[in-house]
């Protein structure tokens, strides 16, 4: 039976971080002696819920049992990363406008916390910045 499966989230953050993670499981249905029938049934399980809810542990349980995942948190923040440079040209006067400084910290990394409190105190921003982000 083939299996996969996706660890990542649909829920967001306050700070529009992705929450969550997603786990899908691909395999043919049986019939009463067990024999394949029919196309491939797809498990899809999403696993959503604050921080330390277990979601870390209930997909490393999944995967012990030959589950496949993908973080989508991390793809996420890869995303982001890809797409710098032009989010902090959009959004980095406003920030340093609104909040005394830009959106690149001391250590060169991107503030993803204050990007949160610009894109999500409007929803044109919000839409102004997904269009960024999601072509990547």
């Amino acid at each position: 039976m083939g299996r996969l499966a996706l660890k990542g989230g649909f829920r967001r953050d306050d700070f529009g971080t992705p929450m969550g993670r997603l786990a899908l499981n691909g395999g043919f249905r049986r019939d009463d002696f067990g024999m394949p029938m029919g196309r491939p049934a797809l498990i899809l399980i999403g696993l959503t819920g604050g921080y330390c809810a277990g979601k870390n542990t209930v997909a490393e349980m999944l995967e012990r049992r030959g589950w496949t995942s993908i973080d989508v948190d991390r793809l996420g923040h890869q995303a982001l990363e890809i797409a710098r440079d032009e989010v902090v040209g959009r959004f980095d006067a406003e920030t340093r406008e609104r909040f005394g400084r830009g959106l690149i910290d001391a250590e060169g990394r991107l503030d993803r916390k204050l990007l949160g409190a610009i894109v999500f105190s409007d929803p044109r921003k919000l839409a102004a910045h997904e269009a960024i982000i999601h072509p990547v």
